[in-house]
């Protein structure tokens, strides 16, 4: 379905597409994130007094964690992907004599800037104690007992049954369950807490990283094998896309036509399409019916928004929401600077340079990929778009340290021009994407000719870009 919001001059109208991409994502499959033989798809976190030793490592299919000594800060072994609602199985074992004072964190997130480092989110308890179930928020501003408990479950060292134990956790909304060996042992019920304000500005609590915790100063040991995840999310419904083509500074005709575009890729595709010129939208209510927000040539020399709407969709990426932005939708030349959207989503803005845009090439490029990945499969090498090249304020191929490592961008196309400015002789960003805690952004420096936008090549990269950045494309 396509809709025009009659936000501002645009009269409402709607029509209905087939859902061909209609698909369950659940699928009712178990997988793994664990291989039995390395810590691929997991990264370690700690201070920097503690990130050159050993903590975990893999042996005789089993990862172990061992710290020897007390002299550590809290170490973690975090998984690469994020989940939100989830039912995840693992095994851990221990040595009669040995402690482990562990942890499985869920919906979480590293925070690199946070005094050395910190990983905020919930943890359930794990060790060889009674109070396996507890769960503890490790959330700044926020750390405190979720649920505090001891209890009588069934529990094996290493020379008892079959050596191991079963845990489960069941994460779907707010709700946390927690079995052991077959018993329910806890179960919270994270509402106004989990999803409040605290936990949204870090973007965690409700979507995140599972992460295996080595608690602070103990002298510990335990193991870990047979991790696997289950995805409870619900049936995937049509992508929900909201096209925002507000504009307080120069009006690009292409908006027009990616506006018209982005309608009939709806209707091809199953997605819901809504558009509109004005920012009344942008309420956390507005925002919750979409998935992606496309920011169509949004070219801004005062504000485009409010600082409450802007802030609104700051929490709306941050917390699992979509950005995609096409070419003027790095034009933010209003003060005061919206630093978050310039430095942290895109990860820069266009450059006017002298005031007559030297810094522009308007002319033929050639493209290619940076990366294979289902965005970029349409691009082959010696694609040629013509458009409007934007440079940037800074190199975004550059790392931002102010951010974590799974925040940085990835530059997805590149294009080479006989044209001195820049880099475009050895290779010049043209898309990227980047996540930025729970939310996804991809984006565009071209999109000024209406002749890009009706090119099959980049309407195919465009969509894919706005399909990822909505989740519906891994």
């Amino acid at each position: 379905m396509v809709t025009l919001l009659s936000l501002l001059v645009l009269q409402a109208c709607s029509t209905t597409g087939q859902t061909s991409n209609n698909q369950d994502v659940n699928q009712n499959h178990w997988h793994s994130l664990f291989d039995g033989k390395s810590l691929n798809g997991w990264t370690v976190k700690a201070q920097p007094n503690d990130i050159n030793k050993t903590f975990f490592w893999v042996e005789e299919g089993v990862i172990v964690a061992e710290a020897k000594d007390k002299q550590h800060d809290y170490i973690w072994l975090y998984s690469d992907k994020q989940y939100s609602d989830f039912h995840l199985k693992l095994k851990f074992q221990g040595d009669r004599g040995d402690h482990a004072n562990s942890g499985v964190q869920l919906r979480s997130r590293y925070d690199h800037n946070d005094e050395g480092g910190w990983l905020n989110g919930p943890q359930v308890d794990v060790g060889f104690t009674d109070r396996n179930g507890s769960m503890w928020d490790e959330t700044r501003n926020n750390q405190r007992w979720l649920i505090e408990k001891y209890t009588e479950a069934p529990f094996y060292y290493s020379d008892e049954g079959s050596g191991w134990n079963d845990l489960e956790i069941i994460a779907q909304g707010n709700l946390i369950t927690v079995i052991q060996n077959g018993e329910q042992i806890s179960q919270y019920d994270g509402t106004g807490v989990l999803d409040d304000a605290n936990h949204q500005d870090l973007g965690v609590g409700i979507t995140g990283h599972i992460a295996l915790q080595i608690h602070k100063e103990d002298i510990m040991k335990i193991k870990f094998k047979d991790i696997q995840i289950k995805d409870l999310t619900p049936q995937q419904k049509p992508l929900r896309v909201l096209v925002f083509s507000k504009t307080t500074g120069y009006f690009h005709q292409s908006i027009n036509v990616i506006e018209k575009t982005i309608a009939e890729l709806g209707e091809r595709h199953g997605w819901t399409v809504d558009i509109t010129r004005g920012s009344e939208v942008f309420t956390p209510e507005g925002l919750a019916n979409y998935d992606v927000v496309f920011w169509n040539n949004t070219c801004a020399d005062y504000a485009i928004m409010t600082t409450e709407q802007r802030q609104t969709f700051e929490r709306y990426v941050e917390n699992g929401g979509g950005y995609a932005g096409i070419h003027g939708a790095a034009w933010m030349n209003f003060t005061p600077r919206w630093d978050w959207y310039i430095d942290e989503l895109i990860g820069a803005r266009e450059i006017n340079k002298n005031g007559n845009w030297e810094g522009v090439w308007r002319e033929e490029a050639s493209i290619y990929a940076d990366v294979k990945t289902p965005v970029t499969a349409m691009v082959s090498k010696g694609t040629i778009w013509k458009d409007e090249f934007y440079s940037m304020s800074r190199d975004v191929r550059a790392e931002q340290p102010e951010l974590s490592p799974e925040d940085q961008i990835e530059v997805l196309t590149s294009g080479i021009a006989d044209w001195d400015y820049g880099d475009f002789k050895t290779g010049h960003p043209v898309t990227w994407r980047r996540h930025i805690k729970g939310g996804r952004m991809w984006y565009s420096a071209i999109g000024h000719n209406d002749s890009t936008i009706t090119d099959p090549i980049f309407r195919d990269h465009m969509k894919a870009g706005i399909e990822w950045a909505g989740g519906a494309l891994d």
